[in-house]
């Protein structure tokens, strides 16, 4: 992923899991995989990050937003 500020979006449509993301502020995405899971119809929600490095990684969530 480039080093600028990138829009992740995860989409779920019954049992199948959209990700996707945007460097243009969300006006354009580009898929990036598609899952079908068995879930339940209520989850809980919520975001981390993960740098499989040696590097320091700093991370903003900004706009963040879960709903139906």
């Amino acid at each position: 992923v480039p080093d600028k500020p990138t829009h992740l979006r995860l989409t779920r449509k019954g049992d199948r899991i959209t990700a996707a993301y945007s460097h243009d502020g969300g006006k354009n995405w580009t898929s990036l995989a598609e899952q079908r899971i068995a879930l339940a119809a209520k989850l809980k929600a919520g975001v981390s990050a993960l740098n499989n490095t040696s590097r320091e990684n700093i991370v903003r969530f900004a706009d963040l937003k879960i709903g139906k």
